[in-house]
Parts: C-alpha cells; sequence; structure tokens
C-alpha cells in the first residue's frame, strides 16, 4: 500500500482537502494508495476541523468527505516513516517550520506552491490543489502498475 501525507500548518485547509481528494480519485482509480495529512502548527488555531471553503469545494465536487469532523494531527503525533512520500503545500511558509523541527529535517519532503487564504482565495488555491492531486494520481498510477 503506498502511503502519502499532505502536510500544512493548521491541517484545516489545503492539506486536508488534499487529503480527501486524492482518497477519492484513488478509490476511483482502484488503487492500492491512500492519503493522510497533518499540519505543522496546529496547537497555535483554535479551529481544529476541516475548515469550511476546503468543505463547499469538495461539496462542489461531489467528494463526501471521510475526515470531516475529526480534529486535525500534529506532524509530530504520527508515524512518518510509514509515507512514501511527504508533501508540504508550500515551499516559502513550510520549508522553515520543517527546518526548525529536529524530527522532520532528515527527511526527503516534497514541496508545491499552494498559497493560504488570505493571501491567496480558497477559489484559486484549491483548484489548484485539485490539479496538483489529480497529477500526483497519475503520476503515482503509473508506478503502481
Amino acid at each position: 500500500m503506498h502511503q502519502t501525507l499532505f502536510v500544512c500548518t493548521a491541517n484545516i485547509f489545503r492539506s486536508r482537502f488534499s487529503e480527501e481528494v486524492y482518497n477519492h480519485l484513488a478509490e476511483q482509480l482502484g488503487l492500492s494508495s491512500i492519503a493522510f495529512s497533518a499540519g505543522l502548527m496546529v496547537g497555535r488555531y483554535t479551529h481544529r476541523t476541516i475548515y469550511y471553503p476546503a468543505l463547499d469545494h469538495l461539496k462542489k465536487l461531489n467528494i463526501i468527505p471521510k475526515r470531516e469532523n475529526e480534529l486535525s494531527i500534529h506532524i509530530d503525533d504520527i508515524k512518518l516513516s510509514q509515507y512514501d512520500k511527504i508533501i508540504c503545500m508550500d515551499e516559502e511558509e513550510h520549508k522553515p517550520m520543517i527546518e526548525a523541527n529536529s524530527n522532520l529535517s532528515n527527511l526527503k519532503i516534497e514541496y508545491w506552491d499552494i498559497v493560504d487564504e488570505p493571501k491567496v482565495s480558497s477559489h484559486i488555491s484549491l483548484p489548484k490543489c485539485y490539479l496538483e492531486v489529480e497529477k500526483l494520481i497519475s503520476n503515482i498510477a503509473s508506478e503502481l502498475m
């Protein structure tokens, strides 16, 4: 089973959206692959479930979230060695956080360029997330088949 971890700051928006899209597409294709998500600064935020713009966008895509009511998870609270791929949503925002965390500094991490609200509207960032996840699924499908 191939496993991907999506990482953002609070684990309520970009990473959670990407996780849900990935799992939906992988299931549709019958891939032996699953995604999960975590945040780098979860404890600093009071909101801990998936953010409503992500839920709204998933609904427009006819994707029913599997973890809608689950609380965000801090990256230090999961077993990172089980993941084949770890993706941070925004290099500029997340690379300094990765480098400051001694648990993460030696990991191979891929960075995307998906900027968070309020700098970039969810109407721009979430479709960009979807396209990146779609490309990733296509690549993983090629590797697994």
